[in-house]
């Protein structure tokens, strides 16, 4: 598990004018979990941190930031957007914020400077580690560049990275060629993509000797989906950030279940693991989250020889396993949620019961339903991005001709914030949006919500003060993609909702949500 790192010692160097602070004292970890938060959303900035600087030559600043970013499907956003340190929301780590064309995207260059290396008393090469969240469809590129001196030039040392997965990879790059130096500094050099949906996040960056044994796994290979089974296997990525490791050699990888027992096997090397590189490993022992909820898992090595015991041992993740449920379906929710989940991680207001505000009053049908602003009369919060998650339907019948229907009412402010369905069939991985502008039978009203609600402008939107609201429950039914129904095993559902910074109103309430085959419903 994650350890301790040795003292870290700060010297500021006369003579030289670094407008930063130095690093003598090795090794060396920034978590950014010191730093204040700093302002999100188009074109925030944060400047000089305690110890590493955002010049002001480029276009963005990197944020320190913690939970989700301001957008949704790029950024963390498993475990309600931890971090690396320490794997919760509550962590910190900082990132580029892609929002707004123009200002955020597209090729907008976001650099992070670190503090002078003063590396002169070590005795060994050093290596760059990192840990790094490229997530979103959108994604740029990342360049890490060092130099020697104020008016040195930059090298580059590695890159571009890139990538799409909701996942902390490790990335690890030699120093080699300042060993013995000073006045040594390093780069993260960062370009925005096309879009919105880029938002590269870094956490734990060290400078690290390069020893003879240096392991750690990197990665867990994500167990997310539908009726998970008793028996599901742990796989890992276990990296040599050492020297080479010959044939023969013998690793002990460990992981713990939700809490439980440590597990220990042994990985034997079947030919050389070079330095900087890693090899996959799957455990003979399994684990059982057939229960639907979510479970903690993480995984580490523990080579006797690996004498220091660095952020870059172990990894953890959140297994989500889902219950799932046979179509045709209907739920009334009057024996309670059905399986139907709230997340408001994002100044979310989502609610479970009667409905009783201000313009929204009652539910569809018998007593319950789901709501933004509470049940009472206050309104949704400003800056809002919630959703309440459906359980997984089993469409392994389904014939390609399914509808999916429920009762919606929405009270929101016009084209400013609203509401929208998106689908997965990969278990939560990805997510798609259900319908367009412009579909018949009550579908959206509107596309181009400035909230974005689940990252997309469409979806239902305006209020019966200026007489586009539903101004009561109405039925909205969608015919579903029939590729995207005949060739998956099964389906989740998410009701979004998004808001502005400003004017807020009850929002948006749905019931009676049903998936079936064309019928009357109303």
């Amino acid at each position: 598990m994650k350890k301790k790192l040795l003292l870290l010692g700060m010297t500021i160097v006369s003579g030289l004018s670094f407008s930063q602070s130095t690093v003598s004292t090795f090794p060396y970890m920034e978590s950014f979990e010191a730093e204040a938060n700093c302002p999100t959303g188009c074109g925030g900035t944060c400047g000089t941190l305690i110890d590493w600087n955002n010049p002001t030559t480029d276009d963005l600043d990197w944020i320190v930031n913690n939970g989700t970013t301001t957008s949704s499907n790029t950024g963390p956003t498993a475990n309600g957007g931890a971090d690396h340190t320490t794997g919760t929301s509550s962590g910190k780590y900082v990132y580029v914020e892609t929002s707004c064309s123009g200002t955020g995207y597209p090729n907008k260059i976001a650099i992070l400077e670190s503090p002078w290396l003063m590396m002169s008393s070590m005795p060994f090469a050093m290596k760059l580690e990192y840990w790094y969240n490229a997530y979103g469809t959108t994604m740029g590129n990342l360049l890490i560049d060092a130099r020697i001196g104020v008016n040195g030039a930059w090298t580059n040392l590695a890159g571009p990275i890139t990538d799409n997965v909701d996942i902390w990879q490790k990335g690890s790059v030699p120093l080699t060629a300042y060993t013995g130096m000073d006045s040594v500094q390093v780069r993260f050099h960062y370009t925005s993509g096309t879009g919105f949906r880029g938002d590269f996040a870094l956490d734990d960056i060290a400078i690290n000797p390069i020893l003879p044994y240096d392991l750690g796994v990197s990665s867990i290979v994500p167990i997310n989906g539908c009726g998970l089974s008793s028996a599901e296997t742990v796989s890992v990525t276990v990296c040599n950030y050492g020297l080479d490791l010959a044939s023969g050699t013998i690793i002990p990888v460990n992981y713990s279940f939700n809490g439980g027992t440590t597990v220990t096997e042994m990985l034997t090397l079947t030919s050389t693991l070079l330095a900087d590189s890693c090899i996959a490993y799957s455990f003979s022992a399994t684990i059982d989250p057939s229960t639907p909820g979510t479970y903690p898992l993480s995984s580490w090595t523990s080579h006797p020889a690996d004498t220091i015991n660095m952020s870059n041992d172990s990894t953890s993740t959140t297994i989500n396993s889902y219950a799932t449920a046979n179509i045709p379906y209907f739920e009334d929710f009057e024996s309670g949620q059905g399986g139907w989940t709230i997340d408001n991680t994002v100044n979310g207001t989502f609610a479970f019961g009667t409905p009783a505000k201000t313009t929204i009053i009652g539910a569809a049908s018998g007593v319950n339903s789901f709501v933004t602003g509470g049940l009472g009369t206050g309104t949704y919060n400003s800056d809002e991005q919630s959703f309440v998650q459906s359980p997984c339907y089993d469409i392994s019948n389904a014939n390609g001709s399914e509808v999916v229907a429920m009762k919606v009412w929405w009270n929101a402010e016009n084209s400013w914030d609203g509401a929208n369905l998106f689908a997965s069939v990969d278990g939560g991985t990805t997510w798609s949006i259900i319908g367009a502008f412009g579909d018949p039978n009550n579908w959206y009203t509107n596309s181009s919500i400035a909230a974005s609600p689940q990252g997309s402008p469409e979806g239902w939107t305006g209020r019966a003060s200026s007489g586009n609201g539903s101004n009561g429950w109405v039925c909205a039914s969608h015919t579903l993609d029939s590729a995207m129904m005949v060739n998956n095993s099964s389906i989740m559902f998410r009701v979004g909702f998004g808001s502005d910074g400003s004017v807020q109103d009850d929002g948006f309430a749905f019931d009676n949500f049903a998936i079936g085959y064309a019928f009357a419903y109303d």
